[in-house]
């Protein structure tokens, strides 16, 4: 898999883009109580005092999730598709790419809302901006062709002849993206550090495959849960929970155990 399983999660995500008061249905399937969530931002509420940019980075940074495998924090893709709904990006996009100028029209803000939460997705990128308050970044990668499959992002060496930031699979450094030519150093330092928290893998764990996942050595696994189950020889065997928003693996309802048929028993003697 060279996209930590982002396609794959993209195509089968069954997140309604015109509600985002629902949970992802893998995770509403773990706690049903919360299927009537509040929404995460009114678009158009006049009563804030921040921007729709800060607002929804706000909520990103109380969805962050503790990683199991290296205590490090990630943020839930279905928390990304809540929080990030059609509404919400809209409402971001108006504030920051067409301003009080009015420069873009209707139809262009809708294209650039579709470009970030449509298939290929690029939603995880647009969340990883507004954390940093770079929203109107985000043209110039969709203009550069980079989507969420493109990360994490890779820094080819400094004595390289094309150095530079590149996408993950530009192991050979020959795609350089021209986004970061106009970055100064400390917020380029600040985009590769921080870009794990959501470029967590979405595990393809569809009954009749078996894939194989070549995993950057800064990701972030999105385990809930780990401990060793067992040990012996060079190696250890750990028993771990995925987030449920983070693989497609079958669960079906527990199985009661069959009623006790017998009736009488003789006791011992």
């Amino acid at each position: 898999m060279n996209d930590l399983g982002f396609k794959r999660q993209a195509e089968s995500s069954n997140t309604n883009n015109q509600r985002s008061n629902s949970l992802h249905p893998r995770e509403a399937l773990q706690d049903p109580n919360k299927s009537n969530a509040s929404l995460p931002y009114s678009p158009g509420d006049k009563t804030r005092e921040i921007s729709a940019q800060k607002w929804l980075a706000k909520r990103l940074g109380e969805s962050l999730c503790k990683s199991k495998s290296s205590d490090k924090d990630f943020i839930p893709i279905c928390e990304i598709e809540r929080i990030l709904s059609l509404e919400a990006v809209r409402e971001v996009l108006k504030e920051e790419v067409r301003g009080p100028s009015c420069a873009e029209s209707d139809a262009e803000l809708e294209k650039l809302t579709q470009d970030i939460c449509g298939v290929p997705s690029r939603r995880r990128l647009f969340a990883h901006l507004l954390r940093g308050e770079k929203a109107d970044y985000i043209r110039c990668f969709i203009e550069c062709g980079v989507d969420d499959t493109d990360l994490p992002f890779i820094q080819s060496p400094s004595n390289s002849e094309l150095a530079g930031i590149h996408p993950r699979s530009d192991t050979t450094f020959q795609k350089r993206l021209k986004c970061f030519e106009k970055w100064n150093a400390r917020d380029v330092e600040w985009f590769l550090d921080r870009q794990h928290v959501v470029a967590s893998p979405f595990f393809d764990l569809a009954p009749g495959k078996l894939l194989l996942y070549s995993l950057p050595k800064d990701t972030i696994l999105p385990f809930t849960e780990a401990k060793v189950a067992g040990e012996g020889g060079y190696a250890n065997v750990w028993k771990i929970l995925i987030h449920p928003a983070h693989h497609n693996f079958p669960c079906p309802a527990v199985r009661q155990p069959p009623p006790n048929k017998i009736s009488h028993v003789t006791p011992l003697t």
